[in-house]
């Protein structure tokens, strides 16, 4: 054992002596405490669990709605209430005229005591429809004295007591997606019809909304600046042809009042809200290019026979015949659901195309804001959207982070 380094191998410079005679105790301790870190950091990242959620963005929040059709057309003569009012079980609501031959008597009817024709045609008499149900009566205005085709929707109605979703949800965990579940709702935003969207501060906390501008200002805002010239670096002159998006940051001041024509806020970005799945299923979209020899046989005799003596016409427009098949190769893209049973056939290995849960959700007790919201959308053709969050379980976050690598 050499009691001490031979002169060779030490540093002849002084400051490195000096350094090394001062320092060499603390670079040993910061040696020994990165490496306790960096074994910490590893069990820390083995032990410690993160959610596995799956998520779909820009799901629409819709009433729960009773959908009136019938099978056979009808004619709309008239709605004895108006879109969008409350109606009560057993308060009628339309009149119609139902079936092709009632209707043609109807219309024949009508174009006759147009023409002041004396007649003794008989007109069918139009027939009540009631509300079924408790709620609020939704119909397409342009039904209105027209032929509606039998199994289409006639009129609905909406119940905004029942706020529900269908969201496509997708991610790691997908597949342990089930029913029965509480997902999370965020980011709430809602449609603007002027794309013009104002943010406001006021007293009492932001004030968001795309409501409160209407066409004919919105036209006006835009056609202040129709016609600007615009520079862009490295393009050609352009001016200004249309508004597409403007946004209004202000500080407001706000006062008592308002009226029956008051614009309902959107709900602040930061809202959340919480839905039950209600029910759900599975959907997939695999591809697979491997058959088992006999499988395959199967489907190469079924496009020979498909193909074989088919006429074409090429790319230069003469008429060609196929006369044979050879090398043939196939991919498939299949829609897959989960099986329901072995059947104790060989697996075909596949590549996930896409894969997503479609869940059907409701809202956990909606707030009167909420609802007032939807409605008020529903009423000027908006959406109001929401990102839908699903946990589906939990893993350890370095085969997270390894998967994600």
């Amino acid at each position: 054992m050499i009691p001490k380094y031979p002169a060779e191998w030490r540093t002849q410079s002084l400051w490195k002596k000096r350094f090394y005679a001062r320092y060499m105790k603390w670079l040993e301790r910061l040696g020994y405490t990165v490496v306790t870190l960096v074994l910490g950091a590893f069990v820390f990242a083995f032990n410690y669990r993160v959610d596995d959620v799956i998520s779909a963005d820009k799901v629409a929040i819709k009433a729960a709605s009773t959908v009136m059709t019938l099978e056979e057309p009808v004619l709309v003569v008239r709605s004895m209430v108006r879109s969008f009012d409350e109606v009560t079980v057993g308060e009628p609501v339309l009149e119609i005229i139902r079936g092709a031959e009632a209707i043609d008597r109807y219309v024949a009817g009508q174009a006759l005591g147009r023409l002041g024709a004396k007649t003794e045609f008989a007109m069918p008499k139009p027939e009540i429809i009631t509300a079924g149900s408790a709620g609020v009566f939704v119909i397409d205005e342009s039904f209105i004295g027209q032929v509606v085709d039998q199994g289409e929707t006639i009129c609905e109605i909406r119940n905004y007591d029942e706020l529900e979703l269908t969201a496509a949800l997708a991610g790691q965990g997908v597949a342990a997606a089930k029913a029965g579940g509480v997902a999370k709702l965020k980011n709430p935003a809602v449609s603007s019809p002027n794309s013009i969207l104002v943010r406001g501060k006021t007293a009492g906390g932001a004030l968001v909304s795309g409501r409160l501008f209407s066409p004919e200002q919105a036209e006006l805002i835009g056609s202040s600046v129709k016609g600007m010239a615009l520079g862009v670096r490295d393009d050609l002159p352009l001016e200004v042809e249309s508004l597409v998006q403007l946004q209004i940051d202000a500080d407001l001041s706000l006062g008592s009042g308002g009226g029956e024509n008051s614009i309902q806020a959107d709900p602040p970005a930061s809202s959340q809200f919480q839905a039950d799945v209600v029910v759900g299923k599975h959907l997939a979209v695999i591809q697979f290019a491997r058959l088992s020899q006999a499988k395959q046989e199967e489907v190469n005799r079924a496009i020979q026979s498909a193909l074989n003596q088919r006429s074409v016409v090429d790319w230069s427009g003469s008429a060609q015949k196929v006369d044979s098949l050879s090398g043939l190769n196939t991919v498939f893209q299949v829609n897959a659901v989960p099986s329901k049973g072995s059947s104790g056939s060989e697996k075909v290995e596949g590549t996930a195309i896409s894969r997503t849960f479609e869940a059907k959700l409701k809202i956990k007790s909606p707030s009167e804001a909420l609802k007032r919201v939807v409605r008020d959308a529903d009423v000027l053709g908006q959406t109001v959207t929401v990102r839908v969050e699903l946990k589906t379980g939990d893993r350890p976050i370095a085969m997270l982070l390894l998967k994600r690598s």
